[in-house]
């Protein structure tokens, strides 16, 4: 299962000389210069109600995108990565599959 991901509460500034987003994590950063299509990518997390995974943020790029490079998956889950890493977003566990098997409860005297 890939992670999920919610944006954190964080202040944006468009620089239009620059071209540049600049991002911080609230309360306390870092602040950081994002490119590219990190607008867009920041905009696709923020329109939605649940976290996003991978394949889900790349879905609706590719609604809003004539072409992404084949690699993109990778781009883009190494690129969630680094906003994570940096306090931009949040990952959030994933829902236990009910198909999946369950492991009974502890009992008092199974503890050591």
């Amino acid at each position: 299962m890939s992670p999920r991901y919610r944006l954190r509460p964080m202040v944006l500034e468009h620089d239009d000389e620059t071209g540049m987003l600049w991002a911080g994590a609230l309360p306390s950063g870092p602040i950081i210069s994002l490119g590219g299509i990190a607008e867009i990518v920041l905009y696709v997390l923020e329109e939605q109600d649940e976290p996003l995974g991978v394949v889900d943020v790349l879905g609706r790029l590719r609604e809003q995108l004539e072409e992404l490079p084949e690699d993109a998956e990778e781009i883009i889950a190494g690129f969630l990565e680094d906003l994570d890493r940096v306090g931009l977003l949040e990952t959030v566990p994933q829902d236990p599959d009910p198909r999946a098997p369950r492991r009974p409860p502890r009992k008092e005297t199974d503890l050591p």
